[in-house]
């Protein structure tokens, strides 16, 4: 294990708690950049264990549960280095490593959900964080700031997810907004054809639809043209005997 300075593992988790603290936009926190941001549980985790594994401690096993109304709970276990078997064996191996003093395991406990009482949300996620220190009690620098990264993996899990809904949402306000403008803007066209034509409303639609079918225009754009020059185009002539149904009055 690269061990990192006492001072330097401090001032981290001091850094992301503050942050953390403050409600600060975890876009603007610093983290490190060998743990992957992502709105997937799993993928998280396991960098983050592999991150925490090089520079904090020499173990890290991390236990996860995704639990969802929709489907049977998930388990994925992950641990660094890959030969360390131990810190994700069971609870008497680990006691017992413990009481020989060959590992000081601090866990750490985390949870998604806002509360136990609310009941399991859509895809919300759970577990364990295990961290180990060979022959050596970890500093209270290193304990803290396991809490501290974990608490901020769970957080930066749950900020991609608002940022996925948030988008899903501009999204599909983005396209209610042209499915809108570009209902106004054939309804505009059909009642400038009702009027110069003096057809029926369905009439004047399958006057669009034919011109749209021979031009492979879409209607909006042709709706446009009939709003700006009061002229449909019909396409080519003589592809429908309806042809002298189109163009100008």
């Amino acid at each position: 294990m690269t061990a990192a300075g006492d001072d330097d593992v401090c001032s981290s988790a001091v850094g992301l708690s503050s942050a953390a603290a403050a409600g600060t936009d975890l876009r603007e926190v610093e983290w490190p950049a060998q743990v992957i941001v992502s709105s997937d549980p799993t993928e998280v985790f396991t960098s983050l264990a592999a991150y925490c594994a090089s520079v904090l401690c020499d173990q890290c096993s991390i236990d996860l549960v995704g639990r969802s109304v929709a489907r049977p709970p998930s388990y994925h276990r992950v641990s660094y280095p890959a030969r360390s078997g131990a810190i994700g064996g069971n609870r008497g191996q680990l006691d017992r490593l413990a009481a020989d003093g060959a590992l000081h395991v601090v866990r750490v406990q985390f949870d998604s959900a806002p509360s136990e009482t609310d009941g399991p949300g859509p895809d919300e996620f759970g577990g364990v964080a295990a961290f180990g220190w060979h022959r050596r009690a970890a500093t209270r620098a290193e304990h803290d700031m396991a809490g501290v990264l974990v608490d901020h993996a769970v957080r930066t899990v749950l900020w991609q997810r608002s940022v996925a809904v948030a988008d899903a949402a501009a999204s599909k306000a983005a396209n209610l907004t042209i499915a809108l403008e570009t209902s106004r803007h054939i309804g505009a066209a059909i009642g400038i054809l009702m009027y110069q034509r003096k057809i029926p409303q369905d009439a004047a639609f399958e006057l669009l639809r034919l011109a749209s079918q021979r031009t492979n225009r879409k209607l909006r754009d042709l709706a446009c043209d009939v709003i700006d020059t009061g002229w449909l185009d019909p396409g080519p002539r003589g592809a429908d005997p309806d042809d002298h149904e189109l163009g100008r009055v």
